[in-house]
């Protein structure tokens, strides 16, 4: 059984005790949901759908909520590195004095996009590993 709201029970006098939600109770909030969440536009999409895609769909969007929060907080994280200063003598300075300091762009293109470039101890390696054979 599901327990009803405070509202719910002020509503019908029931104070605690526990009410069994109806069909047509039930129908509504899932509909509900299916606007609200979902982007339904008609009851005819809620009707199509099974349990188990309800279920499934609505875990989705909690976890799209909790991504959204992820980069609300980076965001508010990344506003105050953005502006975080460093003690130079007597002064304060600005640590990230242009913002490709601050954010690699063309870094993170290349990260994507899977391109590597070449470190400067990429040719130590290649001559360690030759002295290697010849050792």
């Amino acid at each position: 059984m599901q327990k009803r709201s405070d509202a719910t029970n002020e509503r019908t006098g029931s104070g605690d005790k526990e009410v069994e939600e109806t069909f047509e109770e039930m129908y509504e909030r899932v509909a509900m949901t299916c606007f609200r969440y979902l982007d339904f536009k008609n009851l005819e999409q809620v009707n199509n759908i099974t349990p188990y895609e309800y279920r499934l769909l609505m875990k989705s969007k909690e976890l799209q909520i909790v991504d959204k929060q992820y980069e609300i907080h980076l965001q508010a994280y990344l506003n105050m590195t953005a502006q975080a200063r460093k003690q130079v003598g007597k002064k304060q300075r600005m640590v990230y004095t242009r913002f490709d300091k601050f954010f690699d762009y063309q870094k993170q293109l290349d990260k994507v996009m899977g391109i590597k470039k070449k470190s400067k101890f990429d040719g130590l390696a290649q001559f360690i590993k030759e002295q290697k054979k010849e050792g």
